[in-house]
């Protein structure tokens, strides 16, 4: 049994994480397995520790999926593979359309970042379509990665009841557990234990919403003195959010970067705060229950699939500015409620052990 994955771009999100815990997992069960993507990031590094085909073509974008078509033909026809696994949307295009092509008999569609979210306008709703649909009527199975995104691929008609399978994406909580840089953190940018540290671990692009962050910041950082937000990562909205943070005279909030590891800063946090419009998942969520942190989120699909508001952390509707900073001055407030969820959370997250997961897609095969 030779499995192939075909991702779309090999970059720094959850998209590759997930496929390197699945190449983990198939490689430790004896699996032949061949990896194909977009772009350069850890994927090639991995293969490599693990003696793992791979191959990189120009499928970063649509417009390059078009110019790969030619390339992933040769490369998969000779890879002669039994299941090829298609994450995400352009590569469930492209992939799709080529194992249709040249004759792989199984393929699978993990809708890893389902299209219809970004559907704001006539020429993105149907090139959003096309990509759905010629993705999951060429597939064997399409897996969402929770209920919420079960439910969208249902009433588009996209695919059938029995067709659709939800398994959730896999995490090596030993690695997560184990990770004791968060006094090495504390230590490095002097965090001090009388003042409240909350971290939100993110890409600076839309679909995060990070400026309603700072909106809800600017609500809590009035009423409260001793409490701090670092704001970890990097992307496109980057010089948008700080001229609002500016704008806005935020006091105790800084912007960070881009972070080798996110996980170090949300176990040296005393909570973790995100405010996503969207989520197919939401790896950050499932990563900080690990680090035993209670959170405050927007209440997006994922999200509430993954956690009960109230319970775990705080879920909060899309949007409400004024409620997730409520929110968050509870936390700030009670040690005692912020202890009590972090324990809940390391009870959920072992829900999401990469085992226990990837043995799902395993009785699919």
């Amino acid at each position: 049994m030779k499995i192939g994955h075909f991702i779309h771009i090999d970059n720094t999100g959850g998209g590759s994480n997930s496929v390197i815990s699945q190449l983990r997992f198939f490689h430790a069960n004896k699996y032949k397995q061949a990896v194909f993507y977009g772009g350069q990031g850890r994927l090639a590094d991995v293969c490599n520790k693990l003696s793992i085909y791979h191959k990189s073509v120009p499928t970063e974008s649509l417009i390059k999926s078009f110019l790969g078509i030619i390339p992933l033909i040769y490369i998969l026809k000779r890879q002669k593979l039994d299941i090829l696994i298609l994450h995400g949307q352009w590569a469930g295009l492209l992939g799709a359309v080529v194992s249709r092509m040249i004759g792989i008999p199984r393929v699978w569609y993990i809708a890893r970042w389902p299209s219809f979210y970004t559907d704001w306008d006539l020429i993105r709703i149907i090139r959003n379509f096309i990509c759905e649909r010629t993705a999951c009527c060429n597939s064997e199975y399409v897996i969402t990665l929770s209920h919420s995104n079960r439910y969208h691929y249902l009433y588009r008609k996209l695919a059938s009841f029995d067709k659709i399978k939800v398994i959730p994406n896999g995490f090596n909580l030993g690695e997560i557990l184990k990770e004791e840089k968060g006094i090495d953190i504390r230590k490095e940018y002097k965090w001090h234990d009388s003042e409240i540290h909350i971290v939100s671990v993110s890409r600076l692009e839309t679909q995060k919403q990070i400026d309603w962050l700072l909106r809800s910041w600017k609500i809590v950082s009035d009423d409260l003195l001793h409490a701090r937000l670092w704001i970890i990562g990097g992307g496109s909205e980057e010089k948008n959010l700080k001229s609002l943070h500016a704008e806005l005279k935020l006091e105790r909030c800084e912007f960070l970067g881009s972070q080798p590891n996110g996980i170090s800063f949300m176990k040296a946090s005393d909570f973790v705060v995100m405010t996503s419009m969207y989520e197919s998942f939401g790896r950050v969520l499932v990563e900080a229950m690990a680090c035993s942190r209670a959170f405050v989120a927007s209440e997006a699909d994922g999200f509430r699939d993954i956690a009960k508001d109230g319970q775990e952390g705080y879920l909060v509707p899309v949007g409400d500015i004024q409620l997730f900073a409520m929110r968050m001055i509870d936390l700030i407030k009670h040690k005692d409620l912020r202890d009590r969820m972090g324990q809940m959370g390391v009870k959920r997250a072992k829900d999401f052990e990469e085992n226990k997961v990837h043995a799902k897609l395993e009785a699919l095969i």
